[in-house]
């Protein structure tokens, strides 16, 4: 049988095999690749009687050179099974898991392979956009790693409404597709400079589509001592109003109902307990929690804003309008990182000396996958509006081979260093 050390060189050398075989294929390793020669015969030849016999041969010898690829996998596959069962102590029967298996087990032994050099790009809004939401995105993992899974070129990203409140969208509801900005990838031979395929964004919105209780405030009673949110508990009720006063909630609600603000009027802290949601909280999938803040008549002090055992915090001295702090843009927002016994989300303003704070429009929602990324986008004050958009512009240097082919292939990773990886790379 087979040694973990045997296993990693084997699987290394299916790897190679891969690499060189696209180097040669569709690369850069010689001045002329099949795929250039493919494309200038066909060029060559254009305008000639049998153009269209030609092409369609040059078609067959293409998809069969571009089949290649999915053959190596099929011999990568048993290998990956085998070097999870021997050296990983993993009973997967499906590659996926045995890959997941792998890469927990690395993580525990601290293993490292090369990794593929990432620089992901900030969110860019365009400049005439009418919706005054926001874009967050998920770009680590629950260990810290950044998600090297994606595809094999990053580029730029367009994230653009396609559905808004006059195309029978509610507010704040607005529907938008994420995908690759420039040449999308042809084949195994062709692999563009941006990701593969469309995916649809439904905006995350405070008063609706929630996993919380009460998010916006809106469902509240009483004033004083007795004043009560629906699913939120308030150290000292006589320290919070409700407030519906214009200029004082983040959004207009969605229905007849009048819109509140929780204002705190004095430090305190308010939580909500997530022990009886009605969705399960994800393991492999992170969530995002963004909370709506307004600082009226100079407020200061800190406003700290927890999730189970991870925490954001802001000072408060010198924001206009609202704002927004955000947990879960990284790795706070994986299960692993904020589980705790009776998981709470907790909103705490302390050391504040004047003024009133305002909370509202709170939201808890998993993001979407794309590329294997997490992206998630929220309602503002203003709806979105079609053909408005956000935009992200990300590159990646491909340093590690065995991490490339690894994504390439299944779309998965493992942990991954800039310094000397612990299976040494091609």
């Amino acid at each position: 049988m087979a040694t973990k050390a045997e296993l990693w060189t084997q699987y290394r050398k299916i790897v190679a095999g891969i690499y060189e075989y696209w180097d040669v294929a569709g690369g850069t390793a010689v001045t002329d690749n099949m795929l250039e020669i493919i494309e200038d015969i066909q060029d060559s030849f254009a305008g000639g009687t049998h153009e269209a016999s030609l092409a369609s041969a040059l078609a067959t010898v293409r998809a069969s050179l571009s089949s290649v690829v999915p053959q190596f996998r099929a011999a990568a596959d048993p290998v990956v099974l085998e070097l999870a069962r021997v050296a990983y102590n993993s009973q997967a029967v499906a590659v996926d898991q045995a890959l997941l298996d792998i890469y927990a087990a690395m993580e525990a032994a601290s293993e490292t392979v090369k990794y593929r050099n990432f620089t992901f790009g900030s969110v860019s809004y365009g400049g005439s956009n009418i919706g005054t939401g926001k874009c967050y995105r998920v770009t680590v993992d629950r260990n810290g790693h950044n998600i090297e899974g994606g595809y094999q070129n990053a580029g730029d990203l367009l994230i653009k409404c396609v559905l808004d409140r006059y195309q029978g969208r509610e507010s704040g509801q607005e529907v938008f597709e994420i995908t690759g900005n420039g040449n999308m990838p042809v084949d195994n031979l062709e692999w563009g400079d941006v990701p593969r395929g469309t995916t649809q964004i439904t905006v995350a919105d405070g008063k609706r589509n929630q996993l919380l209780t009460n998010p916006s405030f809106e469902t509240n009673s009483g004033t004083g001592a007795s004043l009560a949110f629906n699913g939120w508990v308030l150290d000292t009720p006589a320290n919070y109003l409700a407030t519906n006063t214009s200029g004082e909630y983040h959004r207009e609600a969605t229905n007849s109902g009048a819109s509140y603000a929780i204002k705190f009027t004095a430090d305190g802290t308010i939580y909500q307990s997530l022990a009886r949601l009605s969705t399960a909280l994800a393991i492999n999938r992170p969530i995002i929690v963004v909370v709506r803040f307004k600082r009226l008549n100079s407020c200061d002090g800190t406003l700290t804003v927890t999730l189970g055992s991870q925490s954001e915090q802001v000072t408060l001295s010198a924001q206009t309008g609202w704002n927004d702090l955000v947990i879960g843009a990284g790795q706070k927002g994986w299960y692993d990182a904020y589980k705790q016994n009776d998981i709470r989300l907790t909103i705490d303003l302390a050391s504040r000396t004047t003024g009133e704070l305002l909370i509202d429009d709170i939201i808890f929602a998993f993001p979407t996958e794309y590329d294997r990324k997490y992206y998630l986008l929220t309602s503002g004050e203003t709806d979105w509006i079609t053909d408005d958009t956000a935009s992200f512009s990300d590159s990646v240097a491909n340093t590690g081979i065995t991490q490339l082919v690894t994504a390439w292939l299944y779309a998965r990773y493992f942990p991954h260093t800039s310094g000397t990886p612990t299976y040494a790379d091609l």
